[in-house]
């Protein structure tokens, strides 16, 4: 059997526990998702489309809000840190 996310080159952490920098906010998500390329991100999108998930991209978490808090799926994109062009 082919697993969803056999396309990325790291496999999405379940559970994940994301804060923001003051530790106010916090939300333990489904999925978890670090893509390293476009096509991956690409394919993330599509199987959170397929799958009818919210899917919330993160970063360092220094917002003083809960905008970033979902306990669906959380995409971070720091090892896509590659210059393409």
């Amino acid at each position: 059997m082919v697993m969803l996310f056999d396309f990325l080159s790291v496999a999405p952490r379940r559970g994940f526990v994301f804060k923001n920098w003051a530790g106010i906010y916090s939300c333990r998500s489904q999925l978890y998702f670090q893509p390293t390329s476009v096509d991956e991100i690409v394919k993330v999108v599509k199987a959170a489309r397929q799958e009818k998930k919210t899917l919330v991209t993160v970063g360092s978490g220094h917002s003083p809000s809960d905008m970033c808090m979902t306990n669906e799926w959380l995409m971070n994109l720091d090892r896509f840190n590659k210059v393409l062009e």
